[in-house]
């Protein structure tokens, strides 16, 4: 199944070099390696060595970080096949030990208690796991293809099923029912009626708080939410809206949020947008900004704020969304899609602002410029912004 790919020749040479291991790919990258899809991050199991004695067998390698060290993950990069790794395009690798886990069913994703074993049988390990399409692994030694759950089936059937009774997967963690839509999406998958009852039903439980946190962070909420809508934002509002997580998570967005996005949809593919853009694809973040277009510009910005979209990592630049959702002109969309010359962080630093409309007045005014061509670089942008917001 990973004939041909750099990796599966070094965990196999790593299997006779440390007696006694079983290496494996499991997760995510066995499910894209059978839908013929490219591979992303690819995590390895290791069963058959203890802690001790796998920990110094990769220091001879590479660096070792123990991340989860009382959890028997370790974090690695190559110094040892070096050039092998960069040809694969992997930088690090996360290498974890079969793990039990015991949680304490809040629902939320950190009450967790973890227990590594490495002579655990690694089907028990995979039956921890979400969803069937990612609870398979590869043995590396024997090209062995390990399914308890029937994953592979369900690759065939393009459904998402939780694994076992989906009520108990979401209660061990809630933000599973959100991963759960975000791969219906990217994957173009149907979800399994049962799991799709559960999902329904477990919904509102997403905004619950415990010892005055969320169970479901926000910045969690961002992460799946952007990333379907990435994937097919039509797709992506429907089934979030079906599924309740509109109403429980995002209630501004409305009822007609689909219909919302499909007409964004429509207007990004109209001859002049696409005249603007000199034939590029509409960029992704002005594509997922399109898709709360339709709330206005301060309620664009509420649920941006709500979303912790500016330091999620995971969300579109606030300043973009503000002019989106305020209908700017069909010429600016090429601009748009381009990178800002400067953040909102940077702008406060360089005025000396605290948080608040002022910082978006101050990218306001950037942003016409550079649309208009005055700024053509950060230093640009910083000596420009200077002058001109001193002169307000």
């Amino acid at each position: 199944m990973f004939e041909g790919h750099p990796i599966a020749d070094i965990l196999k040479r790593w299997s006779e070099e440390l007696p006694g291991s079983r290496w494996h790919i499991v997760g995510g990258a066995v499910r894209d390696a059978l839908l013929g899809r490219a591979l992303g991050d690819i995590d390895i199991l290791v069963a058959g060595v203890e802690p001790v004695a796998l920990a110094r067998f990769l220091e001879e390698r590479g660096q070792v970080d123990f991340v989860g060290r009382t959890f028997g993950v370790f974090k690695f990069t190559p110094k040892v096949d070096e050039q092998i790794f960069a040809a694969a395009k992997i930088g690090s690798l996360d290498i974890a030990l079969p793990r039990r886990e015991k949680p304490a069913n809040t629902g939320g994703y950190r009450d967790v208690t973890t227990h590594a074993d490495p002579h655990m049988p690694i089907e028990e390990d995979l039956a921890r796991r979400d969803f069937t399409i990612n609870a398979m692994a590869w043995e590396a030694s024997s090209d062995r293809l390990i399914d308890a759950h029937g994953g592979q089936e369900d690759l065939k059937k393009k459904i998402v099923r939780a694994v076992g009774d989906p009520t108990t997967r979401f209660q061990e963690d809630y933000t599973r029912m959100l991963r759960g839509l975000r791969f219906s999406v990217q994957l173009g998958f149907g979800i399994e009626a049962a799991t799709w009852e559960a999902l329904r039903a477990s919904m509102t439980h997403v905004n619950e708080i415990r010892h005055g946190l969320r169970l479901v962070p926000y910045e969690l909420v961002s992460r799946e939410l952007v990333r379907s809508l990435e994937a097919d934002p039509i797709r992506a509002a429907e089934l979030w809206t079906d599924a309740g997580a509109v109403e429980a998570l995002l209630p501004a967005l409305g009822a007609g949020w689909p219909l919302a996005v499909r007409k964004a949809m429509a207007r990004l593919k109209e001859e002049d947008v696409l005249r603007a853009l000199d034939g590029k694809p509409v960029p992704s973040h002005v594509r997922v900004g399109m898709c709360f277009a339709h709330l206005g510009r301060e309620g664009a910005v509420a649920l941006a704020e709500r979303l912790r979209l500016a330091s999620s990592g995971h969300g579109v630049d606030v300043t973009l969304l503000r002019r989106l959702a305020s209908g700017v002109d069909v010429a600016l969309y090429k601009e748009l899609g381009a990178t800002p010359w400067m953040t909102g962080e940077a702008a406060m630093k360089l005025l000396n602002l605290k948080p608040g409309p002022s910082v978006g007045k101050a990218l306001d005014l950037l942003i016409d410029a550079q649309a208009k061509g005055k700024v053509g670089s950060p230093s640009e942008a910083e000596a420009w912004l200077t002058t001109h917001w001193r002169a307000e």
